[in-house]
C-alpha cells in the first residue's frame, strides 16, 4: 500500500502494539458501520484500515469533530491578539444582549467555550428551520445560571464561531485556511455554512483522514507541527483541562475538546475530538499515541463503538 507522503510508518512490534488485537479490531471494523482507522505512535503511522480503498483520500464528514478544530481557530485567534480574554462578556461582541433579559449578554466566552452558558437549546431541528440561527440562538431561554452545569450544546458552538468573525473580521473558516490548514498540508476540505454565510460551529467540516491526523499530532505536540507553533502551548493546555464535569462518566469538556480521566482506573487519561456516526480523535499523552476513526454509525450509542474498539483493542494493550 502507498505510504502518505511526508510520514514515517512502523509495525505493531517496535511500537509495543498488540498485532493480534490490532487485526481483531480490523474484523470488527469489517462487520460494522466504520469506514477508516489510523493508528500512530512514537512519530509513526504503525497500523491503517480503509473499508475501501478509495476512503484513503477522500473527505470525510466529521460531524462534532469540528467543534475541537473550532477550539483550535479560537486559540489562533486568541494568540493573534483579536481575542482579549476568555473572561470576555458576550455583549461585548454583541452590544444587543445587553438588554436581554436572561442575562445571556454576562456570558463569558470561557462559558461559551466549556459549554457552560446555559442556553438551553436541546436539539438543532429548529435551529436548523430557522432563517436566522444566531437570532434563534438568543430567543432562547437559559436552563440554569452560566457557567454552573455542561450541557452539550452546538449553540454554544455556533456563538463560538460568531465570536471569532466579530473578533478577528474574518471567519473561522478564513482563519482555519490560513493559519492552520495550510501550515498542516491540508488542501482540500470544506466547511458547511448556516444561511447567513457563517461556519457552523458545532458541526459541518470535511476532512481526510490523515489530515484529521495532522490535527491529532499537532494537539499531542501542544500546538506545534514540525517546529512550527501553530497554536499557543498555552491555549492547547487551557483547552485540554477537564473544566466541566459531563453527564457521562469519566467524561469532562474542556475548550471544546473531550478529557476521559483514567478509563477503569487502570489506564492513562486521554483527551478527544467527537463526532456523531463515529468520528474520534483520540490522543494519549502519556504514550505518544493517537487514533483516528471516521464511520457511518446511526445513533448515540452505536456512534461510541470506535471508543469502546479504541479502549479494548489498543490503548489496552499498549506496553510502556
Amino acid at each position: 500500500m502507498e505510504s502518505y507522503s511526508g510520514f514515517n510508518y512502523g509495525n505493531a512490534e517496535e511500537a509495543q502494539l498488540s498485532e493480534e488485537k490490532l487485526a481483531e479490531m480490523n474484523q470488527k471494523l469489517e462487520q460494522e458501520e466504520a469506514k477508516t482507522c489510523i493508528v500512530y505512535r512514537n512519530g509513526r503511522i504503525i497500523h491503517e484500515y480503509y473499508k475501501h480503498a478509495s476512503l484513503r483520500n477522500e473527505l470525510q464528514i466529521v460531524n462534532s469533530v469540528t467543534k475541537s478544530v473550532l477550539s483550535l481557530v479560537t486559540g489562533i485567534a486568541a494568540d493573534k491578539g483579536f481575542i482579549a480574554s476568555t473572561e470576555t462578556l458576550l455583549s461585548e461582541y454583541f452590544p444587543e444582549l445587553s438588554d436581554d433579559m436572561d442575562g445571556k449578554g454576562n456570558i463569558t466566552l470561557k462559558q461559551v467555550l466549556t459549554m457552560t452558558t446555559g442556553i438551553d437549546l436541546p436539539g438543532n431541528k429548529e435551529m436548523l428551520q430557522s432563517e436566522d440561527w444566531l437570532k434563534f440562538i438568543w430567543s432562547r431561554s437559559l436552563r440554569n445560571e452560566p457557567g454552573t452545569k455542561m450541557h452539550y450544546s452546538s449553540a454554544d458552538s455556533h456563538i463560538l464561531s460568531a465570536v471569532i468573525r466579530k473578533a478577528a473580521g474574518k471567519d473561522a473558516s478564513e482563519i482555519a485556511e490560513e493559519y492552520l490548514f495550510s501550515p498542516l498540508g491540508i488542501k482540500d476540505f470544506q466547511w458547511k455554512r448556516d444561511p447567513a454565510g457563517l461556519p457552523v460551529g458545532g458541526w459541518g467540516l470535511k476532512l481526510r483522514s490523515i489530515d484529521m491526523l495532522k490535527i491529532g499530532i499537532l494537539a499531542l505536540n501542544h500546538g506545534k507541527w514540525k517546529e512550527r507553533k501553530l497554536v499557543s502551548e498555552r491555549w492547547m493546555g487551557d483547552a485540554v483541562k477537564p473544566h466541566a464535569p459531563s453527564k457521562a462518566p469519566g467524561q469532562h469538556y474542556g475548550y471544546h475538546w473531550w478529557i476521559s480521566k483514567s478509563p477503569g482506573g487502570n489506564l492513562p487519561s486521554f483527551f478527544y475530538a467527537a463526532g456523531r456516526g463515529g468520528q474520534y480523535i483520540f490522543i494519549v499523552p502519556e504514550y505518544d499515541l493517537i487514533t483516528v476513526f471516521t464511520g457511518n454509525y446511526s445513533g448515540e450509542k452505536e456512534s461510541i463503538r470506535p471508543y469502546q474498539l479504541f479502549i479494548q483493542h489498543i490503548l489496552r494493550t499498549v506496553k510502556e
